[in-house]
């Protein structure tokens, strides 16, 4: 499980009154690193990979993880195919952020399993900013809401108070789309 905000982290965002030590506050700093894991459906942090891909009958397929650091082979059919800086020279270049990768002067990929096979390294150095930031906030919104659980609204002295009813902060969300596999194969 990648760390993604600390009970520290948490009491701080927080302020004053948030005890660190507080018995309620590390299993829900524990469950939202877990929660964002699954909510992105991929590893965050750079890893090496290993992967057979079908053709797509183009020059070019997507990897699997983003960003792309570097590719440490490429073969097509057994082909060994080396890395170019010109798309008017035989080779391989890539787009780190987007993972596209794209074969120069090979032709069209054959669309059967296994055409390709890749060794590459993707993912960031150490979780970005603003994911730890919607991790935090998440715990945060954990944290003040677990008093309140399924109570929609309170009426005091003819004011009422309304409680949000979604798992996670909208802003939260958006966050993590960012960063969230949305790929409907894989």
């Amino acid at each position: 499980m990648t760390v993604y905000c600390t009970t520290q982290d948490v009491a701080t965002f927080l302020g004053s009154g948030v005890n660190i030590n507080d018995p309620a506050l590390a299993p829900i700093v524990t469950n939202i690193n877990q929660a964002v894991d699954t909510y992105l459906a991929r590893n965050i942090l750079s890893a090496t990979y290993n992967e057979s891909y079908r053709g797509l009958g183009t020059p070019r397929f997507l990897l699997n993880n983003v960003p792309v650091t570097a590719i440490t082979s490429l073969t097509i059919l057994g082909q060994a195919i080396l890395p170019t800086t010109s798309p008017f020279q035989p080779g391989f270049m890539f787009d780190s952020e987007r993972g596209m990768v794209e074969v120069v002067g090979y032709g069209p990929i054959p669309t059967w399993p296994g055409a390709i096979s890749i060794a590459y390294t993707a993912g960031y150095a150490a979780v970005p900013d603003d994911l730890v930031q919607a991790a935090i906030e998440w715990a945060a919104f954990k944290y003040k809401t677990k008093d309140k659980i399924g109570v929609q609204s309170k009426t005091l002295d003819r004011e009422t108070v309304t409680y949000s009813q979604h798992a996670m902060p909208m802003s939260v969300k958006s966050t993590l789309n960012l960063y969230r596999d949305m790929r409907i194969y894989r």
